[in-house]
């Protein structure tokens, strides 16, 4: 026989197991909800960018590799709307 000590109720254990269920049922509804509100909140149009390439300066790593290259980005003036 196997003696075994709960400090937690049956009826709380219950509770417990319930809550979960609705919290897993619910899950899928409230992501929804959360994904569409977060694509509401994104600007209409994305960054432009541009690359720049900048000439080699000579040295050993840049004459096999080309020069440094950047990435800038231009973001819209449309930072009015309401979120």
């Amino acid at each position: 026989m196997v003696w075994i000590f709960k400090s937690r109720s049956t009826l709380e254990t219950l509770r417990r197991i319930v809550q979960a269920r609705k919290f897993v049922a619910l899950l899928p509804s409230k992501l929804a909800k959360a994904e569409t509100a977060w694509h509401a909140s994104q600007p209409e149009r994305p960054p432009e960018f541009e690359f720049i390439e900048q000439e080699p300066d000579g040295s050993e790593a840049q004459r096999l590799l080309g020069g440094p290259i950047q990435k800038r980005f231009r973001f819209s003036k449309d930072d009015n709307r309401k979120v």
